[in-house]
Protein backbone atom coordinates (compact mmCIF):
# COMPACT_ATOMS: atom_id res chain seq x y z
CA UNK A 1 0.00 0.00 0.00
CA UNK A 2 2.96 2.15 1.08
CA UNK A 3 4.30 2.03 -2.31
CA UNK A 4 1.27 1.97 -4.39
CA UNK A 5 0.89 5.48 -2.59
CA UNK A 6 4.22 6.56 -3.31
CA UNK A 7 4.22 5.92 -6.66
CA UNK A 8 0.66 7.83 -6.73
CA UNK A 9 2.70 10.67 -4.86
CA UNK A 10 5.47 10.47 -6.86
CA UNK A 11 3.37 11.25 -10.31
CA UNK A 12 1.22 13.97 -9.14
CA UNK A 13 4.65 16.03 -8.08
CA UNK A 14 6.23 15.39 -11.31
CA UNK A 15 3.04 16.27 -13.27
CA UNK A 16 2.38 19.10 -11.27
CA UNK A 17 5.85 20.67 -10.09
CA UNK A 18 6.34 22.30 -13.81
CA UNK A 19 2.78 24.39 -13.53
CA UNK A 20 3.27 25.08 -10.09
CA UNK A 21 6.57 27.17 -10.70
CA UNK A 22 5.28 28.94 -14.31
CA UNK A 23 3.20 32.21 -14.44
CA UNK A 24 -0.16 32.14 -15.86
CA UNK A 25 1.08 34.06 -18.59
CA UNK A 26 4.25 32.39 -20.50
CA UNK A 27 6.49 35.07 -22.04
CA UNK A 28 6.28 35.04 -26.02
CA UNK A 29 9.83 34.80 -27.84
CA UNK A 30 9.75 38.02 -29.69
CA UNK A 31 10.06 35.91 -33.25
CA UNK A 32 7.67 33.07 -32.08
CA UNK A 33 4.45 34.13 -34.39
CA UNK A 34 1.80 32.23 -31.79
CA UNK A 35 -0.16 29.51 -32.67
CA UNK A 36 -1.27 29.11 -35.96
CA UNK A 37 -4.78 28.28 -35.42
CA UNK A 38 -5.99 30.87 -32.95
CA UNK A 39 -8.97 33.24 -34.13
CA UNK A 40 -7.00 35.91 -35.54
CA UNK A 41 -8.71 39.61 -35.25
CA UNK A 42 -10.00 41.22 -38.45
CA UNK A 43 -8.16 43.73 -39.54
CA UNK A 44 -9.02 47.73 -38.86
CA UNK A 45 -11.16 49.16 -41.36
CA UNK A 46 -9.56 52.27 -42.84
CA UNK A 47 -11.29 55.43 -42.21
CA UNK A 48 -13.76 56.50 -44.48
CA UNK A 49 -13.51 58.43 -47.85
CA UNK A 50 -11.98 62.17 -47.21
CA UNK A 51 -12.94 64.96 -49.63
CA UNK A 52 -9.88 65.75 -51.12
CA UNK A 53 -9.37 68.65 -53.79
CA UNK A 54 -8.49 66.91 -56.86
CA UNK A 55 -10.78 63.67 -58.41
CA UNK A 56 -14.43 63.72 -59.17
CA UNK A 57 -17.42 64.30 -56.66
CA UNK A 58 -19.14 61.39 -55.96
CA UNK A 59 -22.37 61.10 -53.97
CA UNK A 60 -23.32 57.31 -52.82
CA UNK A 61 -26.60 56.77 -51.40
CA UNK A 62 -29.18 54.31 -49.82
CA UNK A 63 -32.59 53.52 -50.37
CA UNK A 64 -34.43 51.04 -48.92
CA UNK A 65 -36.85 49.87 -51.33
CA UNK A 66 -38.13 46.68 -49.05
CA UNK A 67 -41.87 46.78 -48.97
CA UNK A 68 -43.67 46.59 -45.08
CA UNK A 69 -43.49 42.74 -44.88
CA UNK A 70 -39.21 43.26 -44.15
CA UNK A 71 -38.02 45.61 -41.36
CA UNK A 72 -34.34 46.85 -42.06
CA UNK A 73 -32.12 46.57 -38.75
CA UNK A 74 -28.60 47.12 -40.59
CA UNK A 75 -27.28 48.38 -43.83
CA UNK A 76 -23.23 48.08 -44.26
CA UNK A 77 -21.42 49.60 -47.06
CA UNK A 78 -17.17 49.09 -47.00
CA UNK A 79 -16.42 51.70 -50.19
CA UNK A 80 -12.62 50.70 -51.05
CA UNK A 81 -12.23 48.67 -48.07
CA UNK A 82 -13.27 51.75 -45.50
CA UNK A 83 -16.23 51.58 -43.41
CA UNK A 84 -19.06 54.23 -44.60
CA UNK A 85 -21.92 54.98 -41.74
CA UNK A 86 -23.73 51.87 -40.34
CA UNK A 87 -27.80 52.96 -40.93
CA UNK A 88 -30.23 51.66 -38.58
CA UNK A 89 -33.52 51.91 -38.68
CA UNK A 90 -34.18 53.02 -42.50
CA UNK A 91 -37.76 52.64 -43.26
CA UNK A 92 -39.12 51.52 -46.39
CA UNK A 93 -38.89 54.42 -49.28
CA UNK A 94 -36.47 56.34 -47.64
CA UNK A 95 -33.10 57.43 -49.06
CA UNK A 96 -29.96 58.45 -46.92
CA UNK A 97 -27.09 60.15 -47.88
CA UNK A 98 -23.98 57.79 -46.67
CA UNK A 99 -21.00 59.46 -48.53
CA UNK A 100 -20.73 62.70 -50.36
CA UNK A 101 -17.10 64.25 -51.50
CA UNK A 102 -14.40 63.92 -54.37
CA UNK A 103 -12.90 60.39 -54.87
CA UNK A 104 -10.30 59.39 -57.53
CA UNK A 105 -11.58 58.88 -60.76
CA UNK A 106 -11.89 54.39 -62.15
CA UNK A 107 -13.21 52.12 -60.63
CA UNK A 108 -14.00 51.34 -57.05
CA UNK A 109 -15.41 48.50 -55.32
CA UNK A 110 -18.68 48.55 -52.78
CA UNK A 111 -19.14 45.61 -50.46
CA UNK A 112 -22.81 45.81 -49.06
CA UNK A 113 -24.13 43.60 -46.04
CA UNK A 114 -28.26 44.08 -45.26
CA UNK A 115 -30.02 42.47 -42.48
CA UNK A 116 -33.61 42.74 -42.59
CA UNK A 117 -36.06 41.00 -40.01
CA UNK A 118 -39.23 39.76 -41.07
CA UNK A 119 -42.61 41.85 -40.72
CA UNK A 120 -44.63 41.92 -37.61
CA UNK A 121 -48.14 42.73 -38.72
CA UNK A 122 -51.61 40.64 -39.71
CA UNK A 123 -52.59 37.57 -38.20
CA UNK A 124 -49.24 35.78 -40.02
CA UNK A 125 -46.76 36.05 -37.39
CA UNK A 126 -44.57 33.19 -37.71
CA UNK A 127 -41.78 35.22 -39.79
CA UNK A 128 -41.43 37.77 -37.13
CA UNK A 129 -38.13 35.88 -35.67
CA UNK A 130 -36.52 35.52 -39.34
CA UNK A 131 -33.75 37.27 -40.10
CA UNK A 132 -32.22 37.91 -43.47
CA UNK A 133 -28.56 38.65 -44.42
CA UNK A 134 -27.93 39.96 -48.03
CA UNK A 135 -24.53 40.72 -49.34
CA UNK A 136 -23.21 42.12 -52.79
CA UNK A 137 -19.86 43.17 -54.12
CA UNK A 138 -20.63 46.00 -56.66
CA UNK A 139 -17.62 48.14 -59.07
CA UNK A 140 -18.31 51.30 -59.10
CA UNK A 141 -16.75 52.92 -61.85
CA UNK A 142 -16.28 57.24 -61.29
CA UNK A 143 -15.64 58.76 -64.82
CA UNK A 144 -13.12 61.61 -65.03
CA UNK A 145 -13.85 65.05 -63.71
CA UNK A 146 -17.39 64.63 -63.74
CA UNK A 147 -19.86 64.12 -60.94
CA UNK A 148 -21.58 60.86 -60.38
CA UNK A 149 -24.68 59.87 -58.07
CA UNK A 150 -24.57 55.98 -56.85
CA UNK A 151 -27.72 54.74 -54.97
CA UNK A 152 -27.43 50.92 -53.36
CA UNK A 153 -30.80 50.09 -53.02
CA UNK A 154 -32.25 47.22 -50.91
CA UNK A 155 -35.08 45.73 -53.34
CA UNK A 156 -37.81 43.07 -52.39
CA UNK A 157 -38.07 40.22 -54.90
CA UNK A 158 -41.50 38.81 -54.89
CA UNK A 159 -43.66 35.90 -56.77
CA UNK A 160 -45.05 32.90 -55.22
CA UNK A 161 -42.18 30.69 -56.04
CA UNK A 162 -39.36 33.04 -54.61
CA UNK A 163 -37.92 31.20 -51.84
CA UNK A 164 -37.87 32.86 -47.82
CA UNK A 165 -33.72 33.37 -48.36
CA UNK A 166 -34.46 34.95 -52.01
CA UNK A 167 -36.93 37.42 -51.07
CA UNK A 168 -34.18 40.42 -50.73
CA UNK A 169 -31.90 41.68 -52.77
CA UNK A 170 -29.33 44.60 -53.46
CA UNK A 171 -29.38 46.21 -56.20
CA UNK A 172 -26.50 49.32 -57.68
CA UNK A 173 -27.75 52.12 -59.99
CA UNK A 174 -25.59 55.50 -61.09
CA UNK A 175 -26.61 58.27 -62.73
CA UNK A 176 -24.42 60.73 -64.26
CA UNK A 177 -25.77 64.37 -65.14
CA UNK A 178 -25.57 65.51 -68.50
CA UNK A 179 -23.05 67.38 -69.65
CA UNK A 180 -23.93 71.17 -69.57
CA UNK A 181 -24.09 72.59 -73.12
Amino acid sequence: MFKAMGVVGLWVALIAAPHAASSPEPAQDPGDPGDPYALQKPPAPKPAPTSSTAGSFATIHFKNEVGKDFKLLEARVLFDDADLPVLTGVKSGEDVVLFSGRVRPGRHVAETYLTYEGGKHGIFTYMKDYKITVRADEVLTVPPETAVQFTISGKENKGANVPFNHQVGIEVYDRVPAPAK
